[in-house]
């Protein structure tokens, strides 16, 4: 069995290096940074500004303004893939976590928490996570940690959608889990540059699409009370689309258990499995 290959520190990627690329897996991996970066801004800048009433306070705290943080740290992920190709050094981690405390924040608003309690609990994520990947000596372990942790939180966003029978919003987050699944694999193996990248574009196409077609269509026409005609009125969406489901403790805890032994087993075979020499 082999695992992951750490030189000086950094991951890197077993397998054909970029100095190895041919013109056209050149040509590919400059486009699709391209649409990496601006897919994930263009999307965000869309997600925020996409409600008829995106300005006030009341919607700080929401579905689409969070969704708009997660798009633009995916772009910002996407930057850092691109620059780093092949090697994962802590640098690479410190963006995922980040990237990791909008998703627990995420996942706070759709299990029903408020504001104060996302914040605390995206403090705590970022204390232990940035703890660890700064003091922990190997970076096997850094890379074990951040992608159980990880995979934990993507499904934890993908179950609670898929509970509250939002079926195209769960679809977009496992768009984004296959997303994260190939980013992960290509850390420890180069399974090539087009597929890689043919997978990525696809799930991050995925991702946004389902994302956006909630937001944008979100808000409903409903009958002006007031009227005694049937006069239509726009509604501002719900800040929280799981907003009528109640979750349990005993179910989040299910759903964080699921996560965590799936991603487990995941990171497992990225990690152990997968690598060749």
């Amino acid at each position: 069995m082999h695992h992951l290959k750490v030189v000086n520190d950094t991951i890197w990627a077993t397998g054909t290096d970029v100095e190895g690329y041919s013109h056209r897996e050149v040509n590919v991996r400059n486009a699709m940074f391209i649409l990496t970066v601006i897919m994930p801004l263009v999307a965000a800048t869309i997600a925020f500004f996409g409600v008829p009433h995106w300005y006030k306070r009341s919607s700080l705290f929401s579905f689409h303004k969070i969704v708009a943080l997660w798009f633009f740290s995916v772009g910002f992920v996407g930057v850092a893939l691109f620059y780093l190709p092949g090697q994962a050094p802590r640098i690479l981690f410190i963006w995922a976590i980040l990237h990791g405390q909008i998703e627990v924040v995420l996942n706070m608003l759709l299990l029903g928490f408020n504001g104060y309690q996302a914040l605390a609990a995206t403090w705590t994520f970022g204390l232990v996570q940035y703890g660890l990947t700064l003091s922990v000596e190997y970076p096997l372990t850094v890379f074990t940690v951040a992608a159980i942790v990880g995979g934990a939180n993507d499904l934890l966003i993908f179950e609670a959608l898929l509970y509250g029978k939002q079926y195209g919003l769960a679809a977009g987050a496992l768009c984004h889990i296959i997303g994260a699944v190939i980013v992960f694999v290509g850390i420890g193996v180069n399974i090539g540059v087009v597929p890689w990248n043919v997978i990525t574009f696809l799930s991050l196409w995925g991702h946004i699409f389902f994302m956006l077609r909630y937001i944008l269509t979100a808000p409903t026409l409903i009958k002006d009370p007031r009227s005694e005609h049937d006069e239509l009125e726009h509604e501002d969406p719900p800040n929280n689309p799981l907003h009528n489901v109640t979750f349990t403790p005993t179910l989040i805890g299910a759903f964080v258990a699921f996560g965590l032994v799936n991603s487990t087993l995941t990171t497992l075979l990225i990690a152990w499995v997968l690598p060749r020499d």
